[in-house]
Parts: C-alpha cells; structure tokens; sequence
C-alpha cells in the first residue's frame, strides 16, 4: 500500500517522458528488423518458418506484453492517461518513419552496368533476329555471344494481352532472380504471380522473383 500510494505521485510528464524511451526503443527495434529481413536469402521455401515466423511471433508477443505492462503500471503510478497518449503517438511516428530501401540487388548492379547490351539484345528479340536453341533452351533463345553476359543460359519471351512483349533474362545464372522487360508495365503484376516483382530498377525492367520450383 506504501508504494502505491508513493507510485501515485509520480508527475505524468516524467512518466511521458519514460514512454518516449520506449517507443524509441521500439522504432530501433523496427529498423534493426528490416535489416533482418532484407539480408535473409530468397527465395526461402520452408526455411521461412524458422528464419521468419517465428521470431517475428516471438518479438510480436514481447512486444505487446512490455507495452502492456508499461501501460498498466504508468496508469496505477500516475492515473492519468497522458502518459498513454504519449506512446500511442510516439509509436505512430516510429512506425511512420521511413525505412531505409533495400540495396540494389546483384542483378540491378549488373543491368546498371551492362544496360546498353540488355537494350542491344532486346532490340534483337523484337526484330526476331535471335535463332531459338531448341535443345538447350525449348521455347528460348540465346543471345550473340558477344553479348552473352546478359544472359548465359537462355533468353524467354513472352507476348501476354496484358503486358504486351515480356523478355527474361538470366545474367547471374540464378533461376530464381530473372531480369524482365515488360512492354506494359502499368499493370498489377508486371513479373506474373510467379514470379513476382523483387525491385524495380526502371521503367519497364524488373527483377524478378520465383518462390518455387
């Protein structure tokens, strides 16, 4: 009884000002998380759970438990909800604050870099003057080999009604992260469901993402 009736005491602005420490340490928190995150290796499968899930679930929980007894404990030291209304609004800016963007991927660096050749070899694949490799591509084709560093394996295109004239490129030998142009890419999925949009580098050139197999 002694210490809650010295805990009511306690000047809501101090207790403010302990709120702000916390939402402070939550937009931290937050930043330190999309680190995470953009340095995980994709496509994850499976791995997701473990990688993802589940310390998301275990932040998520702690999260809520040390705002919630911070929130009970400020009204019982000071009853007064000025304290509550500081870290709800102390949270809202932190959440509302920017993120960093993700670093170009090694697929965009090498699109930067090689740009012309990739605008080269797509005038090409409009003119049809690349001779399809049926045995070692199927449906694709390959590019000059002068040219070959835009995409050592194949070259696939696509016409769609949606996007109009679709061309991936395979630059890294990495399946999983294509390079496309997409001739209509004001649409809602410029890559296809699968693969889906990882970073837009230009108008018109994405890199790609497929999750499976």
């Amino acid at each position: 009884m002694r210490y809650l009736k010295t805990a009511r005491q306690s000047p809501p602005f101090k207790l403010s000002a302990r709120m702000l420490v916390l939402a402070f340490a939550i937009g931290i928190v937050r930043q330190l998380w999309w680190q995470y995150l953009i340095a995980l290796p994709s496509p994850m499968g499976l791995m997701a759970i473990p990688a993802l899930l589940c310390p998301f679930v275990i932040l998520l929980i702690l999260g809520c438990s040390i705002v919630v007894t911070v929130l009970i404990i400020s009204f019982m030291e000071s009853r007064s909800l000025f304290p509550t209304v500081t870290l709800v609004l102390s949270l809202v800016i932190a959440f509302i604050f920017p993120l960093p963007p993700p670093p170009p991927l090694p697929q965009t660096l090498h699109f930067l870099e090689y740009r012309q050749d990739y605008e080269t070899v797509l005038e090409m694949v409009r003119q049809n003057s690349l001779t399809p490799s049926v045995l070692r591509c199927g449906r694709g084709v390959l590019a000059p080999r002068a040219l070959r560093h835009v995409s050592p394996s194949c070259i696939y295109v696509n016409h769609d009604q949606v996007r109009g004239l679709v061309v991936f490129f395979d630059p890294l030998d990495d399946w999983y992260h294509p390079i496309a142009f997409v001739a209509f890419d004001n649409v809602e999925y410029p890559c296809g469901r699968d693969p889906f949009v990882r970073q837009k580098i230009d108008e018109h050139w994405y890199v790609c993402e497929y999750e499976w197999n």
